[in-house]
């Protein structure tokens, strides 16, 4: 039974007892009502039952004449009466070989169809709703039909929700007059114990042992008390022993105390720098190791890469020593001035080529040192690959070359432009160079690869054991032109170096016999726009334009002081502007930009001015001075979309 009542444990005792005492009061009187509830409801199923029999039997004695006759109409007409009974769910009247001869239910019931015939029970029986009667119909002793009547059980249900608000004014009627007396008679037992409770809490929360506990009871009360008092005066003794021996354990405990700690920081700062060396020394052996491999390896490369060179360098420089010497001695060998043009001839076609060799391997250092700085800006992609082609052009013409150019003449490219134009004229020179009469070399943007210029060749294609190391600097994977024509072989390796500088990639595809095609992919990037105006509306409504253009990155600056703090930390590809700037005005910053080799190329569109009259001559004016000081264009305010978006696309294009 304890466990009926643990919920009320944080309950005080007082309010306890008063619980269980209702509690009682109710469960007695819910027992009772429960009693009540269930005979009452067993009546009035047996008077419902009932009912339901002496309806069957009316509408049977009723419908008699109608399945005599078979009068189906009659009986439908008959059975409707029974409309003004609610409780009826429906009546169906049988013929004598178990047709349905009559239906009726109420209109909100239309899917209550007839049962079937053969599953019906002589008798009262309960459905889903309510009960159901089953009896025939017979005349003179001859049946001539059945009835079936069904009906729900809403007046029991009425009849039970009516026992819930009075049953439960009666539960709260009991409720109220049975607090009033628990509320009283727990006085007697809670009130001692209530005293008892609450000088234990004055001991607890003052730490105070003298107390005792005054009351003359002579039951178990009178026990609790005394028992109660004599535990406090042993508490109040082994205090006092315990205060003494705690008092030396202190003591005690604060010298061990100070020691350990002593001991354990001389560990912990010895643990800390044996770590510290352990991890240093890890360190420096991972380091170690990694630049002895890569010390090795370069060194690997190197060796191989220097005796590739020494003997590119060496051999050329023998066999011009040699024609010098024969020029030179003129008793021993009498050339003729013809034989003196072609040996100075190739002597100079040999020095042209150590010359060429030596400058590849200084931009090849300088790329790899560092001392060559990419600097990007978007190129016109179309532009720059005819402007390739006009160097290898008469070469190519002579040895029957088609060059095509189908790069899009919308696409451009973030790149360094000198450095960039290095990689694709390498590429179609080296096309041209193995290519023969006949073949194609074209240039393209592939589909679906914006940021990628291909040069594609229908020539020989590239050997298989020479294609892994194409772009190696230690492996020389150079050959003859198809006209003989001879080269250094460091060209590729030197435009993979350009392209891994540009954070972007050189790759080739090709079959021997059927062609090669080498990819110059870029990094994927975005257009940015610098934005120069004071007024916060204004630059607002210009970043809203440049965006209407395409995916464009919007910066912004409120004067020219500024702005020049944001050119050092990124380059935009469009600088917008207003002139009247506090601090420094549109004309001192333009005059900045263009005095700076870094900035001088980027484009500035002036933003300013617009009225009439005499406004128009001061615009006029200042049109003309902006355009002095190296603008691209103005466009007058007020700024519209069908005014400043052309404008800005010519030098704006999304990639």
């Amino acid at each position: 039974m304890s466990g009926v009542f643990r919920w009320s444990e944080s309950m005080s005792l007082r309010w306890r007892l008063t619980l269980i005492i209702m509690i009682s009061s109710l469960v007695a009187m819910t027992v009772a009502m429960g009693v009540f509830i269930y005979f009452d409801s067993s009546y009035f199923r047996d008077s419902l039952r009932k009912e339901l029999g002496v309806n069957a039997t009316i509408a049977s004695s009723q419908v008699e004449a109608a399945l005599l006759f078979d009068d189906a109409r009659e009986a439908n007409k008959i059975l409707q009466g029974y409309g003004a009974a609610p409780h009826i769910l429906r009546i169906v009247i049988y013929d004598a070989v178990g047709s349905v001869f009559a239906l009726y239910h109420p209109p909100h019931l239309i899917d209550l169809a007839a049962p079937r015939h053969e599953s019906l029970q002589m008798g009262i029986n309960e459905t889903e709703r309510g009960y159901a009667y089953v009896r025939p119909i017979e005349v003179e002793g001859e049946r001539i039909g059945w009835i079936y009547l069904e009906s729900d059980q809403t007046e029991l249900k009425r009849r039970q929700q009516w026992y819930i608000p009075a049953l439960a004014g009666m539960a709260l009627i009991f409720s109220l007059t049975g607090f009033l007396f628990s509320f009283r008679l727990q006085e007697a037992v809670s009130g001692s114990i209530g005293a008892l409770a609450q000088l234990a809490r004055q001991v607890s929360r003052e730490q105070d042992y003298h107390l005792r506990a005054e009351g003359n009871y002579s039951h178990e009360i009178g026990d609790l008390y005394a028992s109660f008092n004599a535990m406090l005066s042993q508490i109040e003794s082994q205090n006092e022993r315990l205060a003494r021996h705690a008092d030396d354990l202190a003591r005690t405990v604060e010298l061990r105390t100070a020691e350990l700690k002593e001991v354990n920081e001389n560990l912990k700062r010895e643990l800390e720098d044996r770590r510290a060396a352990e991890e240093s020394l890890r360190e420096s052996e991972r380091k170690i190791n990694i630049a002895l491999k890569q010390a090795v390896s370069a060194t690997q490369v190197k060796d191989k890469f220097v005796s590739l060179v020494s003997h590119d360098l060496r051999s050329p420089l023998a066999g011009v020593l040699g024609m010098v010497e024969i020029l030179r001695d003129e008793t021993t060998y009498r050339l003729s001035p013809a034989e003196r043009m072609t040996s100075l001839a190739k002597i100079h076609g040999s020095l042209s080529s150590q010359l060429e060799l030596i400058n590849r391997l200084l931009d090849i250092s300088r790329l790899q040192s560092g001392n060559i700085e990419i600097h990007k800006r978007f190129l016109e992609g179309r532009p720059l690959v005819m402007s390739q082609f006009e160097r290898v052009e008469m070469f190519a013409q002579r040895k029957g070359i088609h060059l095509v150019n189908d790069v899009p003449a919308d696409t451009r490219l973030l790149a360094d432009p000198i450095l960039y134009a290095e990689v694709i004229y390498n590429l179609v020179n080296n096309s041209v160079k193995f290519c023969a009469a006949g073949d194609t070399i074209r240039v393209y943007l592939p589909d679906d690869r914006p940021h990628t210029l291909a040069v594609s060749d229908t020539g020989p294609g590239i050997a298989a054991p020479f294609a892994p190391n194409l772009f190696r600097h230690d492996i020389r994977t150079t050959g003859r032109g198809s006209a003989g024509e001879t080269g250094t072989g460091l060209g590729l390796p030197y435009c993979h170096d350009i392209m891994r500088a540009h954070g972007g990639a050189l790759t080739v595809k090709s079959q021997e016999g059927e062609g090669a095609t080498f990819y110059v992919t870029l990094p994927t990037s975005r257009m940015s726009v610098l934005v120069v105006e004071d007024i916060p509306l204004h630059r607002t409504l210009i970043a809203r334009l440049v965006e209407m253009i395409g995916d464009i990155e919007v910066r912004e600056a409120e004067d020219g002081v500024e702005a020049l703090e944001r050119l050092k930390e990124y380059r935009p590809d469009l600088i917008v502007t207003d002139l009247l700037l506090p601090r420094m005005d549109g004309y001192a910053f333009i005059e900045r930009i263009r005095s700076n080799p870094q900035y001088d190329d980027i484009p500035i569109i002036v933003v300013s001015g617009g009225g009439e009259g005499e406004e128009a001559e001061v615009d006029g004016h200042m049109r003309e001075r902006v355009f002095t000081l190296g603008a691209n264009d103005f466009v007058s305010k007020p700024l519209t979309p069908d005014d400043f978006i052309p404008r800005a696309r010519r030098f704006l294009h999304p990639v």
